[in-house]
């Protein structure tokens, strides 16, 4: 990206997608950012806005982007009283447990922007979650993942990494449909702040969508609160 260009591609969704998709950078105007798109050949965009700044809403709609998303970003203080490893039968996932968990990954994120925006080919978007979470366990992009096991089958899944010096993050978290409801969510959750505790970390942060009320509940009943409110807009050259 040339210094001052109002966006740049994204090389890993244009090739998902099969399409070229970039991203509006922080503060560029968005009309400047479409004009762009069309001068390089770039068919969608994603804009990212607070919330809570009006004059950026305003100029995202103004321009032509959908609201696709609210992403909210949820925050919890851990200390080292939850370094210690809870009871729940909770273990690393392994390369063996990848064929059920991917089928569990193809219902859990159905509240994501990608499934509301109709311009994405939803198979697409079901093998995005596929190869992340797949990439979370056999790779370093994710420095802890853990699968909850019931009656020899593994039936959920968190992936978690260290961010910086003294903050964890949570990536992925899905339960199959047939074990919600038994508490597993917050068990997968507390494993997490476990091993981020155990590492040194103070806080732990989540990101979830808007729209996802059941995701919202089960961090709330971790322990976590909300820190920062965005909207996710999504702009296409054919639309």
């Amino acid at each position: 990206m040339t210094v001052g260009e109002p966006a740049e591609v994204l090389p890993w969704d244009s090739e998902h997608f099969g399409l070229p998709i970039g991203r509006v950078v922080d503060g560029a105007d968005p009309e400047r950012a479409t004009e762009w798109a069309r001068e390089h050949g770039v068919h969608g965009l994603y804009l990212l806005a607070e919330l809570q700044n009006a004059a950026e809403l305003r100029a995202a709609i103004t321009a032509g982007f959908l609201l696709t998303d609210v992403r909210l970003t949820l925050e919890r203080s851990i200390g080292p009283e939850d370094a210690r490893d809870g009871s729940a039968p909770l273990r690393a996932i392994e390369v063996e447990d990848l064929p059920a968990l991917l089928d569990v990954a193809d219902s859990a994120h159905s509240d994501s922007r990608f499934y509301a925006d109709p311009r994405f080919d939803r198979s697409r978007v079901a093998a995005l979650y596929r190869e992340w979470l797949r990439a979370s366990v056999q790779t370093p992009f994710a420095d802890w993942a853990f699968t909850a096991v019931q009656d020899g089958e593994p039936v959920g899944y968190i992936t978690g990494r260290q961010e910086s010096e003294g903050v964890a993050s949570i990536g992925l978290l899905g339960v199959s449909e047939s074990a919600r409801g038994r508490g597993l969510g917050v068990q997968l959750i507390e494993r997490v702040i476990n091993q981020a505790a155990s590492a040194g970390c103070t806080r732990v942060t989540v990101v979830t969508q808007g729209g996802n009320i059941a995701a919202q509940r089960l961090y709330q009943r971790a322990g976590f609160r909300t820190m920062r409110a965005q909207a996710w807009f999504h702009w296409w050259a054919e639309q």
